[in-house]
C-alpha cells in the first residue's frame, strides 16, 4: 500500500508548541543569562504531541485497518517522526449539540428537533458518552446546564425550543468549543443543526474554525436549507459555511432533503473510531 500523507487539521497544535518553547526561554534571553560556550550542550525536552484523526475512503466510510507504515507526517513540508500509532475504535464521545432557533429556521424547527433527538437516541451510550444542548439565535444558551448522559434530560429542552431572533452560528461554535469541549477528554464533537446563515455573531468564521481546531473538536453539520423558506443565495452561503466548518475540522456536513433523516447518518460517521499518533516535533 502506498503511504498516506496524514496532515492534521488541527495544525494550530504545532504553532502552539513552538510558542511554548519561545515563552520558556524568553525570560532568560531578556535577562541575558542564556550564554552558552561552544563546547556546552543544551538539552530541550519537547512534549509529545497527541494527534487524533480519522481516515475515510472516497465514500466517507471510516478505514480502521491501517498500519503505522501507511502514514507520513509533515510540518511545513518537513517530514516528522511518528513515534507510536494507536487505533482506538470505541472512544467515549463528548458532544455539544448546537440547535439553530433563529427566525430563519421557523419552517424547519420540527425537523431540527426530530434530527437532534434521533441523533441522541442512536449515538449516545449511557454511562460512557455525554452531551450538552446549546440553543442559539441572537443569544447563545446552555439548555441542559452542562453535560449529561441522560437522553431524556437532553431531549426535553429540545422539544421546547421556539424560533425567533437573529442567527449567531459563529458565536455558538466558538463558545461550545472553547468553554465546553476544550477541557473534556477523549473525542470532542460539535453537531450543528442550522441553515448556516450567520447574521449576528461577534466572532468570525475563522474564529470559530480555529478555536475548534485548537480544541481538537470535529464539527458535524446538518443543513436545514431545504427548498423553501429562504432565497437561493442565502441557502448557498449558509451551506458553504457549514461545509467549511466541517471539512476544516475533520468532520462532515450533511445536506438532506428531509432533515429528520440525518441523525442516523451522522451516527454512522460520528468519529468514535480514531487513530492516535504520538510524534516528536522539534522546533527549528
Amino acid at each position: 500500500m502506498k503511504p498516506l500523507c496524514a496532515r492534521c487539521y488541527n495544525s494550530g497544535v504545532m504553532t502552539h508548541l513552538r510558542f511554548l518553547l519561545v515563552i520558556l526561554f524568553l525570560p532568560l534571553l531578556l535577562a541575558g543569562s542564556l550564554s552558552v560556550a561552544a563546547t556546552q550542550q543544551i538539552e530541550i525536552n519537547v512534549e509529545r504531541v497527541n494527534i487524533l484523526f480519522s481516515v475515510k475512503d472516497s465514500k466517507g466510510r471510516l478505514i480502521t485497518n491501517l498500519k503505522q507504515s501507511d502514514f507520513k507526517l509533515f510540518e511545513d513540508d518537513k517530514p516528522q517522526t511518528i513515534e507510536r500509532l494507536n487505533i482506538d475504535t470505541d472512544l467515549p464521545l463528548n458532544i455539544a449539540l448546537l440547535i439553530d432557533r433563529s427566525g430563519t429556521v421557523q419552517n424547519q424547527l420540527k425537523l431540527e428537533r426530530d434530527a437532534a433527538i434521533e441523533f441522541l437516541n442512536k449515538t449516545l451510550k449511557h454511562g460512557k458518552d455525554k452531551a450538552v444542548v446549546i440553543g442559539f439565535d441572537t443569544a447563545v444558551d446552555d439548555l441542559t446546564k452542562g453535560f449529561t448522559d441522560d437522553i431524556e434530560k437532553l431531549s426535553d429542552p429540545i422539544r421546547k425550543i421556539l424560533a425567533g431572533g437573529s442567527t449567531s452560528v459563529f458565536d455558538a461554535v466558538y463558545i461550545a468549543a472553547n468553554q465546553y469541549l476544550a477541557k473534556e477528554p477523549s473525542r470532542r464533537l460539535i453537531v450543528l443543526i442550522s441553515d448556516g446563515d450567520d447574521n449576528n455573531s461577534r466572532k468570525t468564521l475563522d474564529d470559530a474554525m480555529l478555536t475548534s481546531q485548537r480544541s481538537e473538536v470535529s464539527i458535524y453539520a446538518i443543513s436545514t436549507n431545504l427548498s423553501v423558506g429562504s432565497s437561493g443565495a442565502d441557502r448557498a452561503r449558509g451551506d458553504k459555511t457549514l461545509r467549511k466548518l466541517s471539512e476544516e475540522t475533520g468532520g462532515r456536513a450533511f445536506f438532506p432533503k428531509k432533515t429528520g433523516r440525518s441523525g442516523n447518518r451522522i451516527s454512522k460517521h460520528r468519529g468514535r473510531s480514531a487513530f492516535s499518533v504520538l510524534t516528536h516535533l522539534l522546533a527549528n
